[in-house]
């Protein structure tokens, strides 16, 4: 409907089309002049210029991305896989500008990062172990591992729970936290094993850890807790009918 009536508007009046095509580059020629000529001058403008706008309409910007989400849901993915079929190494050698003009960049925002730290150290952390909660829930959520309405991180994980629980109930005997650590299962006496035991499923430690080395680090986290003393089990394997629980050294 709008590319009818736009060609029918160039039919009718062929010259203005011409004209405005002709201000706007003659526009844009004096501002990228007036920018060349005084570029501190125009980057504080557009500083100054966002931050009115933000006063004026604060939610805006938040607005206009839900609204174009909404219309386009999958615009921004589909839009990176277009600039990295076009241009592969594009992030790469964007870092290594980055990295040429900035050299010291990475190490001043570490500078920053520990500053933040010093000033509250327990807040920094709590706010870090709340957001890497949030983003394995929301990552456990999108994954096809489902049990009684509970999402599960893998088949696996899955299938053990089915083995140690009647019923799993997430933050209570599934992915019960300690502190700021996630323990994977804590059965309660409904439950079919392990009753009161904190439980940790770890076949395979992506970090190279050995299973004496995992034990002792979740051990760790449990005896400066208000848990010290409950019992760790950590099983390492499982079958239909049987589970391999490490034994740790004396």
């Amino acid at each position: 409907m709008i590319g009818e009536k736009l060609k029918q508007f160039k039919k009718e009046h062929p010259k203005i089309l011409i004209v405005s095509s002709n201000y706007s580059k003659q526009l844009a020629d004096r501002i990228y002049n007036r920018v060349k000529e005084n570029p501190e001058f125009w980057h504080t403008f557009h500083i100054e210029l966002g931050k009115t706008t933000h006063k004026l309409h604060p939610n805006q910007a938040k607005e206009m991305i839900r609204k174009n989400h909404d219309l386009h849901p999958n615009l921004s993915h589909e839009n990176g896989l277009k600039t990295h079929r076009l241009h592969p190494n594009q992030a790469s050698e964007n870092g290594k500008l980055c990295h040429l003009k900035n050299p010291g960049l990475h190490k001043e925002i570490g500078k920053r990062v520990i500053e933040i730290q010093r000033r509250d150290p327990v807040k920094f952390f709590e706010g870090r172990s709340k957001g890497g909660k949030e983003s394995m829930k929301t990552r456990r959520q999108k994954r096809p591992y489902w049990w009684d309405d509970v999402p599960f991180d893998n088949k696996q994980e899955c299938e053990v729970a089915k083995l140690l629980l009647t019923k799993p109930i997430e933050g209570v005997n599934y992915q019960f936290s300690i502190n700021s650590k996630l323990i994977d299962f804590y059965p309660c006496w409904t439950d079919k094993m392990f009753h009161g035991c904190l439980v940790e499923f770890h076949p395979w430690d992506f970090t190279g850890l050995t299973e004496e080395e995992y034990y002792r680090q979740r051990l760790n986290v449990i005896e400066n807790s208000d848990y010290k003393g409950k019992e760790l089990i950590l099983i390492t394997g499982f079958s239909k009918t049987d589970i391999e629980v490490y034994k740790p050294r004396n």
